[in-house]
């Protein structure tokens, strides 16, 4: 009897235990994918759990029906039904913010299953675990289409591809606000430095992009938000550094919601150190203040932030024998043709940068020390200042402005003078700076002042803008949404040529003046730029459908001011106006619950950036500047399970009438290229697998083809001053599209051994790159179109190890990052046909041997450890 007794018993434990599931999960925001630690998941009468440090929650539930509530603060609480059959069962949710926030009013963030572009988000967790100190947009690399490069090596030098176009081709938004410059497009990420420590959201969306304005994104768009309203308070202190000692420390602090519904966010950095390559050393502060206050249904926030700095750069691709002749053997240089008089040094490793020099000031004091000198630094300053207003009228209406200010002061340093930097160059490869001292202080001019035949000169590029960002969204029903606004900017870029260093003399004699350090010499003029656009959305949402119709329409004006002028009647241009717009439209349709198509396209007439309207540095206006046309299409694919997720996209863009600027064929000539047609097409693919809450493994195929369409007669060299020198003709019709790798694949492998810790290799490979093209290299009316040098296929892998715990409640991250951990040597950067650089033939061949490039970064490792506290 009691053996059957026992044996019910365990029947009836085992039906208990059986009868039983699992219920887990992650909570995370649903714009950004943040996880959000500490969030609350309870049924019943307040029973549950609360989300662990990766965001993941796990209950033990009887079979039945529950009703789970999610919850966190500063968000809206959502409930979930759900019913337990006898297996485990996933449920992962997105909350939604429930502050009113006026950053993300103005910023057109796409969202999945909804908006039909391709997009890849970034959270704030994968910028601390895989940043490690790098330029931001090095974080992008494995992003389906995306190329980042280092560049010289330098701390802000970093460039970014998409699809093909080059960064002055691509908008980037922080916080809804244009940054690229508004005489060339381009973004200097130096001015950027800290922003990944404030940084909530980012955003890469491909292609023509869902932003509203009437902005350049022919490539891509990257949204940048930072620091939200958030009712947690917290402070976080962290200090990164890598192996050639560059330190970082950072502070960031949020008040939380304080009394009468005000917010305080600051955050201040501090860099200081080296880097990889030789002389290439940083120094310099981030500091951000935003302080916010709700008042009923209007949220008003003010901010500004400011990252000054001075770092050296690498300014001068080399020869590939000049880092290493073994290597630049396998690649078919011919090594043994170089000579002395070549004045190229060899083998000097993958840390050398040609622009440095020692220098001992000995003019007056013979003991004095020698000092080293980067004759390419850059300096530079810009202080933003933002003030938001956002207006929640009510359910349906909310209005939002964004008033915006940033002057910018620096410039970068350059030797100029007599003396070329390749005839100074030491046995060492750096350069003779003592040699040209020890000459300046020996020329005199009435035996009591000396005159420097060569100096170190900074081009300065000073700017004042200001902007108005305004935006009304109005829900007409459940269906339909109306947006529209206005984009309204004026632009100020001062530039010209200083005196930096005299190098030992007492003035610089160029023509009929003498300039002390500041004077100002070869070109000093102002460019003026005034922006008017407005725009208008109409999105239709509806079932399983979604569309939206986008019209934008923009009017530029452009001048110029020449303080320096060859005659008379160049010192200033009228002002010219061109107008311009865009219209997009795309549908996406839901086909199940796991699935999604959708199509975008759109027409772009895009005014030339005022760098490419001046004749050189003159104020006179090109010939042709008439605008540019862009014809784009794209489709995409998705299918996500709990267990994997698949992307597809393909595009097609055709752009005519690319607009180029002014191209050096030397010291004193500029090619004026009009204009260029180019295609761009290719297909993208992208997915993660989860083999376990443990083990996922992303990927991420690229399959591009991009060329030159036009082929160009007569095109006009001219002098700095515009004056014509000849024309030529040239061919480029075929010709592949340069500065990316056309293909690539990428494959990342995340293992989590332990709770709150990872694992993670990740795998690029790198095909189809050809090195950057000027059609110089094709002057000849008859011949065949001659393909640029394409750049070896290279591999890289990565390792990124984290831990994160909690110490007495405070949360601590620790992080360490090896970057190409097999210490693979590669070419990141290449221009065909350099002729800045001295090879042994000095003929045009589009080869090895006439490429000059930046070697990739060899093994280096970066670490960092934070607490918030």
């Amino acid at each position: 009897m009691k053996k059957i007794l026992s044996l019910l018993a365990f029947i009836a434990t085992f039906n208990i235990a059986f009868a039983q599931s699992i219920v887990r999960g992650t909570v995370s925001d649903a714009v950004s994918g943040e996880t959000l630690i500490g969030a609350n998941v309870l049924y019943g009468s307040n029973l549950g759990t609360v989300t662990d440090i990766d965001g993941n929650y796990e209950l033990s539930l009887d079979n039945g029906t529950y009703n789970l509530v999610f919850s966190y603060v500063g968000y809206k609480t959502l409930e979930k039904t759900i019913t337990i059959k006898g297996q485990p069962l996933d449920v992962n949710i997105k909350l939604n913010q429930d502050i009113l926030d006026e950053v993300t009013l103005v910023v057109d963030i796409a969202q999945e299953r909804a908006t039909p572009v391709a997009f890849t988000s970034i959270t704030p967790k994968k910028l601390q675990e895989e940043l490690g100190g790098r330029d931001l947009p090095l974080v992008l690399n494995q992003t389906p289409g995306v190329f980042a490069s280092q560049g010289g090596g330098g701390d802000g030098d970093a460039r970014i591809n998409i699809r093909g176009f080059k960064q002055e081709n691509m908008a980037v938004l922080i916080d809804g606000i244009p940054v690229n410059d508004m005489e060339n497009g381009s973004v200097y990420w130096s001015n950027w430095f800290g922003l990944d420590i404030i940084t909530s959201r980012m955003q890469v969306q491909r292609g023509l992009s869902a932003s509203k304005l009437s902005i350049p994104s022919v490539g891509g768009t990257i949204n940048i938000i930072t620091a939200e309203n958030k009712s947690k308070k917290y402070l976080k202190v962290k200090q990164g550094f890598n192996q050639f000692g560059k330190s970082t420390t950072s502070l960031g602090y949020n008040s939380g919601l304080l009394k009468g519904d005000w917010n305080l966010t600051g955050a201040f950095a501090y860099k200081n150190g080296d880097n990889y390559v030789d002389q290439t050393n940083i120094e310099g502060f981030f500091a951000y203040l935003k302080v916010s206050k709700r008042v009923k249904n209007h949220m008003f926030a003010l901010s500004s932030f400011i990252a000054p700095q001075e770092r050296g750069q690498v300014k001068y691709k080399v020869p590939i024998a000049t880092y290493d002749t073994e290597y630049a053997k396998d690649l078919g240089v011919n090594v043994d043709g170089y000579t002395v008089d070549d004045k190229v040094a060899l083998d000097q490793g993958r840390k050398y940068n040609l622009g440095w020099g020692e220098l001992r000031r000995n003019r007056i004091n013979d003991g004095v020390e020698s000092e080293i000198v980067n004759i390419r630094q850059n300096f530079y300053s810009k202080p933003q200042f933002n003030f938001n207003h956002s207006w929640q009228a009510n359910d349906k209406l909310n209005i939002s402005n964004v008033l915006y200010a940033s002057i910018g002061r620096g410039g970068g340093t350059r030797l100029d003078g007599a003396d070329n930097i390749e005839d100074l160059l030491t046995e060492n490869g750096q350069v003779n700076l003592q040699k040209t001292y020890d000459k300046n202080v020996t020329l005199t001019n009435f035996k009591t002042k000396y005159n420097s035949e060569t100096i170190i000169a900074a081009d300065r590029n000073d700017h004042e803008w200001f902007g108005l960002l305004s935006k009304v969204d109005y829900d007409y029903n459940s269906s339909w949404n109306i947006s529209g606004g206005l984009d309204l900017r004026t632009y100020k870029g001062i530039h010209y040529r200083e005196v930096r260093d005299l190098l030992g003399g007492d003035y610089y004699e160029i023509g009929q003046k003498r300039l002390e350090e500041g004077g100002i010499y070869h070109h000093d003029n102002t460019n003026k730029v005034r922006w008017a656009g407005a725009f208008t959305q109409v999105e239709y949402t509806e079932g399983a459908i979604s569309t939206f119709l986008n019209i934008s329409g923009s009017t530029i004006g452009m001048s110029r001011e020449d303080r320096m002028p060859e005659s008379p009647e160049l010192t200033e241009t009228e002002e010219r106006w061109k107008l311009g717009g865009t219209i997009k439209a795309g549908a996406n349709y839901n086909i199940d619950e796991k699935s999604n198509v959708f199509i975008n396209l759109g027409y772009l007439d895009k005014q030339r950036q005022a760098s490419s309207v001046f004749d050189g540095y003159a104020a006179k206006f090109r010939e042709d500047i008439s605008n540019e046309q862009v014809e784009a299409i794209e489709l995409g694919f998705r299918h996500a399970t709990k267990k994997y997720t698949v992307n597809i996209n393909t595009y097609y863009t055709k752009w005519i009438g690319k607009a180029i600027s002014p191209i050096p064929l030397g010291e004193d000539e500029l090619l004026q290229v009009p204009s260029l047609d180019a295609r761009h097409m290719g297909v993208e693919l992208d997915g993660v697998y989860k083999f376990s809450k443990k083990l996922e493994v992303q990927g991420t195929i690229s399959l591009g083809d991009w060329i030159w369409t036009k082929d160009l007669k007569g095109v006009k060299v001219l002098d700095d001053n515009g004056q014509l020198l000849r024309r030529e003709d040239f061919k480029l019709d075929g010709i592949y599209v340069g500065d990316a790798p056309q293909h690539q694949v990428a494959l990342s492998t995340s293992y989590k051994p332990i709770k709150g810790g990872y694992i993670r290799l990740k795998y690029s490979f790198n095909a189809k790159y050809y090195s950057d093209f000027s059609p110089s290299d094709n002057i000849d009316g008859e011949a065949e179109s001659v393909q640029p040098w394409r750049i070896p296929n290279f591999s890289l892998v990565d390792l990124a190890i984290g831990y994160r715990f909690k110490l007495k409640k405070h949360d601590v991250k620790w992080s360490f990052n090896m970057y190409n951990i097999f210490d693979t040597i590669y070419i990141s950067d290449a221009r065909n046909n350099d002729g800045f650089i001295s090879t042994p033939d000095g003929s045009v061949s589009n080869t090895a041997s006439n490429a000059s490039v930046y070697i990739g970064r060899g093994r280096n490792f970066s670490t960092s450890i934070s607490i918030t506290l």
